[in-house]
């Protein structure tokens, strides 16, 4: 692999952890987050759904209603 194809793999990699901070962050609003969402957010490594996720998140009136679009 090159240096070149290994740096765009980790800045992919940090955008996508930290979209999951995001998420997590704004579903902290509602209380401690349930362990069935956070591990579904960890084990996500697609940086498209995450960003679906975080807007859901964004706009989730709940844990049952960001449930319930995830």
């Amino acid at each position: 692999m090159l240096f070149k194809e290994m740096m765009q793999t980790e800045r992919e990699k940090g955008r996508t952890e930290e979209l999951k901070e995001c998420i997590l962050e704004i579903l902290e609003m509602y209380g401690t987050i349930p362990e069935d969402i956070a591990a579904k957010i960890d084990q996500e490594n697609d940086p498209k759904i995450l960003r679906h996720w975080h807007i859901t998140a964004a706009r989730a009136t709940s844990f049952e209603d960001f449930r319930d679009k995830m």
